[in-house]
């Protein structure tokens, strides 16, 4: 689908404490488990290598992404720290074969193969930038990292996700205005999934 050798994680590890019991990942969206759609997704990307990382009911999630076997499951043992700390195993974990990589969110089902393509075709192979989604100019996800970068996650802390890199490397973000809500759009607290008039 794309010339550039693509590396895909999925953060998959949230406590998903907004939901109350019920865990996000798992809760049918649309006739399948929410990550699903996220997997089946990505699964099309024809990328080199795709991890998710795990944690809270990991073996929950994990079933579920057992219908997408080039998914490949890792566990962060530390998730309850934060969104950092998957970060940090997912790229310690992602394939040294690849050109940049893709930071999806498991509550974000929506995100189109063909969103994911404009992204791809934003960036150049072997060079150094960082291409975010927006949607009526509001920054979304995924965003797609040169592989350059992966060597700055080990600077990450907290529950805050890569926001620290992206302000770091403002100079080098690439914008890329989408028609797709779904980068967006999650579904992390019972209001999102009433929200949704197609569940």
């Amino acid at each position: 689908m794309s010339k550039i050798r693509l590396g895909v994680i999925i953060l998959a590890a949230g406590q998903s404490k907004r939901m109350g019991e019920e865990n996000k990942l798992t809760k049918t969206f649309r006739g399948a488990p929410l990550i699903g759609h996220v997997a089946r997704t990505v699964s099309n990307l024809e990328a080199a290598d795709i991890v998710a990382v795990l944690g809270h009911d990991a073996e929950k999630v994990a079933h579920v992404l057992a219908d997408s076997p080039s998914v490949r499951a890792v566990y962060n043992s530390d998730y309850g720290s934060g969104m950092a700390s998957s970060l940090k195993v997912a790229v310690s974990t992602l394939s040294g074969e690849i050109d940049a990589f893709l930071v999806c969110l498991g509550d974000m089902p929506l995100i189109s193969k063909e969103t994911i393509q404009q992204l791809l075709d934003a960036i150049e192979p072997g060079g150094s930038s960082i291409v975010v989604p927006t949607f009526g100019g509001r920054r979304g996800n995924p965003v797609l990292w040169s592989n350059g970068y992966r060597c700055h996650f080990s600077e990450l802390n907290d529950d805050i996700g890569a926001k620290p890199l992206l302000k770091k490397f403002e100079g080098h973000v690439i914008e890329v205005e989408v028609s797709d809500e779904g980068v967006i759009r999650d579904f992390d607290d019972p209001a999102s999934f009433a929200s949704d008039k197609t569940s």
